[in-house]
């Protein structure tokens, strides 16, 4: 093996023949190579170490003596002592630059450390790029969509059918169960069934255990962390036994390592497939609820994929397709679009893009507020330092020394605000995580996030500095002494032009804050069609309950403080299935949705008919024949609500059975409101998931207690898994409400940032006309009239700022609004977009007044005393 090259790179032989003194170098090249042989290796930790010790030789003592005349004595050897001495005659000034920047950075920190981890889900698989999950491609009546769970049987057909295109495949089955160890139990919902392999597929790191062979037993058990010290605490979790629904022991074979990033699996459990690999539905090509992945070479092969698997759907499908007449088929998504995607019947994680792109905005627009707000503090501060410039240039200061002077002062204010924001952004973020119900947390070491803030200063300082040190330090010391110095006009438009850029963006976010929340109080108080109030609703989710669920509705029943209750599959807002429904006759036959009930669901949800009757025990036909639906079915059918009553159909994917309608029931939401009501089929049934009992509504707390000894009666050996209704459909909502939450605090600090960008261009027009204002006043001019001169500029400004913000609020708004089929009119709400520029001008005349009250109440011979 040849020997490593430990040579210096360029860079810092530039530095070291550039700074350092030329006795020195050999000496200093020679320590480096050796510290560089030091190094373990070139990975990005090691390199950072040896650009640190590269720093440290360039001290004082190393360094050459440069002439006061020369650049690099310039450049190293500005006072530091007259920056902060700058900085403190003008204490009031620098407070606000400190503050303004420090908050805004405080906000740009929060939301970079959200969206990083939001575009890191994933990420950290070594095969990322190769990995795709099986989907499955529907269409209800036109509308197409995707749906993420596949059947048991795909992923070995896929690898016998492709064995050259499928490198691999792997199959996840999630499910929830019951743990004990000795004296602790437990209902874990976070259970995961694999393939042995996956651990070869994914990049999961394993703390304890082999990850070849972790899962190859069919009881073997993979714990995190946090699962193995819940059950085991500080003992060694390898090889003790857990009791899955107290009957089969499961061995824990591994524990799970820290994660490097986020992923859209969530579990706490990870079991072997081969213990669920001979039960029933894993055989069946219709029971779907796993996810299916497979690994392919290259995007190219996934293509290909894509257009051979419709005849591969033909092959096992072909006769399940005629018998419904219409066909399902597969596609392949991308392991890095699964946390974005938009997919139906689907238990992975999910993130929204349209939120991660909106947020990016906002962090960029208060980062533009923040920076630019300095800008136009520190050129209202010019006229006050004309006369300190003039001296300086007139006792021979370099230009490029000012320059570099008052770019020091930028510098200092800037690092000072973001030491500040990174402390706050530690104090705030676990208030900030607790209100929003988010998990950010921080990575400062991170080269990334080391690369993100040293840009983020060096630009803050150019932008907010840079361009008031070249104008502050272009005045000429004879107008200066003569009283003559002035801005250029087109400096003084920029300054406007960046007040108004933040105002648009100030009431941009007020709008769509105040528009947010009145779509929100529309879903909200949105009549759903049925009664949610006081229903609890109760999971069939282990054999003891199941088994005796008549049993317990009829106990329930004889309660006082229970209305009524109802088994079902289908409940409003839950899961409803889908499959095409055969009608007999002339009416053509269309998908719906199902929902699959006992006797009791209309009237525990308080649905009404629009025609025809409810199901009845003093019905025969009604054990298995009689059917409800919905207006919205009778729409797609071309049916009158008389003309559907007797109408048969049968569903050749399910039964032989013929059903008959005996009923209609008006449209309601059973979906979210961003979704369209859908043709729906009401049928008995007797496989039910969940029962919804109604409370009394005066006697909740007793109600729920009884609920819970009656299930803890039938079922002692379990938990009882319930929730109210009303927080099961809030959840359909929470992106949203949380959307409009972190608006509602990021549209106030935009305001309060803008505000402060008012208060500096108030301060350089006071200061510019002081004289002018001291002579009116002299004259006879009111302090009302001096304060009407001054903010007479601003409403203009903040009227421009409506302008331009109003209309984009709008169209930005109307493209949100787009994802509900059921919203507000903004033609109904339009003074909304009046309000939002009104609160903007008062809060900036508040500001105004604020700022320049002083300045009108003042003596007029304070400003003409030596004219």
């Amino acid at each position: 093996m040849p020997a490593k090259n430990y040579h210096i790179p360029r860079w810092a032989l530039w530095l070291i023949h550039r700074l350092c003194r030329e006795e020195l170098h050999e000496e200093i090249e020679g320590n480096l190579i050796e510290y560089r042989e030091r190094l373990k290796n070139d990975s990005q930790r090691e390199s950072w170490k040896f650009f640190y010790q590269v720093l440290t030789y360039l001290r004082p003592s190393t360094l050459k003596s440069f002439s006061q005349n020369s650049k690099f004595y310039i450049m190293f050897n500005f006072n530091i002592l007259q920056t902060i001495r700058g900085l403190w005659m003008h204490r009031s000034t620098t407070l606000l630059n400190i503050s303004g920047y420090a908050l805004g950075m405080l906000c740009v920190s929060v939301l970079f450390f959200y969206i990083k981890g939001e575009l890191a889900y994933d990420n950290f698989h070594v095969n990322k790029n190769e990995i795709y999950r099986v989907i499955r491609l529907s269409e209800m009546n036109g509308e197409k969509y995707k749906i993420g769970v596949t059947s048991g049987p795909f992923a070995p057909h896929l690898a016998l059918d492709f064995p050259i295109d499928i490198k691999s495949t792997l199959r996840i089955y999630t499910t929830e169960a019951l743990f004990e160890y000795e004296d602790k139990v437990f209902k874990e919902d976070k259970l995961l069934f694999a393939d042995p392999n996956f651990f070869q597929f994914f990049s999961f790191p394993l703390a304890v255990g082999d990850p070849a062979t972790v899962l190859d037993q069919p009881n073997a058990i993979v714990l995190t962390k946090q699962a193995a010290k819940k059950y085991f605490g500080e003992e060694n979790p390898l090889g003790k036994t857990l009791i899955l629904d107290k009957e089969e022991p499961f061995v824990v074979a591994g524990v799970m390592g820290e994660w490097p990033a986020d992923s859209h699996l969530d579990f706490d459990f990870l079991g072997s497939l081969k213990y669920i690999e001979d039960f029933s539905f894993m055989k069946g090509w219709w029971n779907n609820g796993l996810f299916t992945y497979v690994q392919v070479e290259s995007p190219l092969v996934a293509e290909g994929l894509n257009a051979k698997f419709p005849q591969f759907m033909d092959k096992y499908f072909v006769e399940d397709f005629k018998r419904s007449g219409k066909r399902i088929d597969i596609g392949l998504e991308a392991l890095k679009d699964i946390y974005f995607d938009r997919v139906r019947y689907d238990w992975a994680r999910h993130g929204n893009r349209e939120a991660v792109i909106l947020l990016t905005g906002v962090a960029m627009a208060i980062l533009f507020i923040a920076c630019f707000n300095y800008l136009n503090l520190a050129i209202a501060l010019s006229f006050r330092r004309a006369k300190e410039i003039g001296m300086r240039k007139v006792l021979g200061g370099n230009k490029l020394r000012l320059v570099l002077q008052f770019l020091g002062e930028s510098a200092m204010v800037c690092i000072i605000a973001i030491t500040l924001a990174i402390g706050l952004t530690e104090v705030v973020l676990p208030t900030f995580n607790s209100l929003f119900d988010l998990a950010i947390t921080t990575s400062w070491y991170d080269p990334l996030v080391l690369i993100f803030f040293a840009v983020l200063i060096l630009v803050t300082i150019l932008l907010s500095g840079l361009y008031p040190a070249i104008l502050l330090s272009m005045l000429k010391p004879l107008e200066v002494f003569k009283g003559q110095a002035h801005l250029r006009k087109n400096n003084l438009w920029l300054r406007k032009g960046l007040v108004i850029a933040q105002f648009s963006i100030s009431i941009f976010m007020i709008i769509s804050t105040l528009i947010i929340k009145e779509q929100l109080d529309f879903v909200n108080n949105k009549s759903l069609g049925f009664d949610r109030e006081a229903i609890v609703m109760v999971d069939f989710d282990n054999d003891e309950i199941g088994e005796h669920r008549d049993v317990f509705r009829e106990r329930l029943l004889q309660s006082s403080k229970i209305k009524t209750a109802t088994s079902m599959s289908g409940e409003p807002g839950g899961y409803h299935d889908a499959t095409t429904v055969d009608f007999l006759g002339d009416v053509e036959d269309i998908r719906m949705r199902t929902a699959f009930v006992d006797e009791n669901y209309l009237s525990t949800f308080n649905i009404e008919l629009a025609t025809g009757r409810d199901f009845s025990n003093e019905y025969r036909l009604d054990d298995a024949h009689a059917a409800l639906v919905n207006e919205k079915a009778l729409q797609d059918l071309g049916l009158s609500a008389d003309e559907a009553l007797g109408v048969r159909f049968r569903i050749p994917m399910w039964d032989t059975l013929e059903h008959v309608v005996v009923g209609v029931t008006k449209d309601y939401h059973f979906n979210s409101l961003r979704e369209e009501i859908e043709p729906l089929m009401i049928v008995p049934g007797h496989y039910h998931r969940r029962m919804g009992i109604r409370l009394d509504a005066n006697h909740l707390f007793e109600g729920l207690r009884e609920v819970e000894e009656i299930y803890a009666d039938l079922a002692p050996s379990y938990p009882i898994s319930y929730e109210f209704m009303d927080d099961s459909l809030e959840r359909l909502y929470a992106e949203e409400k949380q959307q409009s939450q972190i608006f509602q605090m990021f549209s106030g600090v935009s305001i309060f940032l803008a505000c402060l960008g008012i208060f500096g261009l108030v301060s350089f027009v006071v200061e510019r006309r002081r004289k002018e204002f001291g002579i009116r006043k002299a004259l006879g001019a009111s302090v009302v009239s001096l304060l009407q001169i001054i903010s007479k500029e601003f409403v203009g400004m903040i009227g421009v700022a409506s302008l331009i913000s109003i209309p984009l609020a709008w169209y930005a708004i109307q493209r949100w609004l787009e994802n509900f089929a059921y919203r507000i009119d903004l033609v109904d709400f339009w003074g909304i977009f009046l309000i939002g520029a009104v609160l903007a001008l008062l809060l900036a005349l508040v500001t105004i007044f604020m700022r320049s009250l002083g300045t009108a109440n003042a003596n007029p011979t304070e400003s003409l005393r030596y004219e």
